[in-house]
């Protein structure tokens, strides 16, 4: 019984990743046909291939940074917990997040390799889901900022932002209302089999709620992910830069926050294809061509692919040593 339930969960795995590799296929080949393909070839063959090796340097700069970010999150939980680790097991996660389908679940393997070490599994999760909510909020709040200065008059474009961010902060503040997770328990408790669900659920928010008490903390994780998210533009626009466009700074800090929350929906292999199509639409609306934009979508992704190899071998290291 057991190996037929492994084999049925084996198959069920190989049948999610073929979909979610279909969805990313499709959507790039809709995007292909869409665009000017010599235009794209031109781009990609007259790459400045210095500056991307820096450009790949500096993104491995700001996986360090994401991995101080979580040590000060996960800290009022696992107070021992060390730089190495959280930094470690992000470079696992984004090793992982090629198989996945969005950023989230390397979030998932990053919160069990600690949660393992540690032994505070429920922790943890816990310390990643702040830190992901608040990685979105700071996300979106970058977005708003440059805006203004950007000179964007799509109201399609600011109207995304502004949705995006209000279900972020409503999710937020569903969390820690006491009122509305308890009534969502008690319907899950009267569902027999979901009374299990029910309880691990109610467990796992009361560890998310010590945050409640922990203002400082939020605090300062908000501004460390406000950093990391200008980071990770910057590394957008250097790849740009590479590719010998002059897109200014300023639109991609308006625009690539929308692009990083598309792709977290979850249906393609990473994000490949759902975070073209956000480059191609938000660009295109802009003025700059589609080509253009794939391209730069293209190369962040292939920087980022060459990062998560340290990833691999991180985990092949570590799981021999347990």
């Amino acid at each position: 019984m057991a190996v037929q339930q492994e084999q049925a969960k084996s198959k069920s795995s190989i049948c999610s990743i073929l979909i979610r590799v279909s969805v990313s296929a499709v959507l790039l080949l809709v995007i292909f046909l869409r665009m000017d393909v010599g235009s794209f070839l031109e781009l990609l063959r007259n790459v400045d291939k210095t500056l991307l090796f820096y450009t790949f340097l500096f993104y491995l700069g700001t996986i360090f940074w994401a991995g101080f970010r979580w040590k000060v999150m996960i800290h009022p939980l696992v107070s021992d917990v060390r730089l190495w680790d959280t930094v470690s097991f992000y470079f696992v996660g984004f090793f992982f997040n090629n198989f996945l389908p969005t950023s989230v679940g390397g979030d998932v393997m990053r919160a069990w390799g600690v949660g393992a070490i540690y032994r505070k599994m429920k922790e943890s999760f816990a310390s990643a889901l702040i830190e992901r909510l608040l990685g979105l909020y700071a996300t979106l709040f970058v977005a708003i900022c440059a805006i203004p200065f950007a000179g964007i008059n799509t109201n399609s474009i600011i109207i995304t932002v502004l949705v995006m961010l209000f279900f972020v902060v409503l999710f937020m503040v569903f969390l820690f209302s006491n009122r509305a997770v308890g009534f969502l328990l008690r319907i899950l408790y009267k569902i027999r089999f979901l009374r299990k669900v029910s309880d691990t659920l109610e467990s796992f928010v009361e560890t998310v709620r010590v945050y409640r008490s922990r203002r400082k903390t939020v605090f300062y994780g908000f501004l460390i992910s406000v950093v990391y998210q200008f980071l990770l533009i910057l590394e957008v626009y250097l790849v740009s830069l590479s590719l010998g466009m002059n897109v200014p700074l300023i639109v991609y800090l308006s625009v690539v926050p929308i692009v990083w929350v598309i792709s977290f929906i979850p249906v393609s292999l990473n994000g490949l294809g759902l975070r073209e199509l956000g480059f191609s639409v938000t660009l295109t609306q802009l003025g700059y061509a589609s080509e253009n934009a794939v391209a730069v979508s293209l190369m962040v992704w292939f920087v980022g692919l060459c990062a998560s190899v340290i990833g691999a071998v991180i985990f092949a290291v570590r799981k021999i040593k347990k």
